[in-house]
């Protein structure tokens, strides 16, 4: 039987072109295949050994320095400070 041209390109209208979406699962079993099998390493690091066990704490009263918009603009734990060489 002889076709003619035109019902070859009924035929290749009708069905999508699969080319970017086969590349596109390409490239994420690519992606998939190389991260999927990454081991996490780690290396033992020697830390420094301290001479005494005892560990130095902080001082646990904050000191609160504030700035102002208005005057004075100092202020040292709430304490308002007329000008900078009294607050320094």
């Amino acid at each position: 039987m002889i076709t003619t041209g035109n019902n070859r390109w009924q035929d290749d209208e009708l069905s999508p072109d699969l080319t970017p979406l086969l590349d596109i699962i390409f490239i994420v079993m690519v992606f998939l295949l190389l991260t999927a099998s990454v081991k996490i390493k780690s290396l033992n690091v020697d830390l420094p050994q301290t001479e005494t066990q005892i560990l130095q704490t902080t001082s646990a009263d904050p000191i609160t320095i504030n700035l102002l918009a208005s005057e004075p603009h100092w202020a040292l734990d709430g304490n308002q400070q007329k000008s900078w060489e009294a607050f320094s």
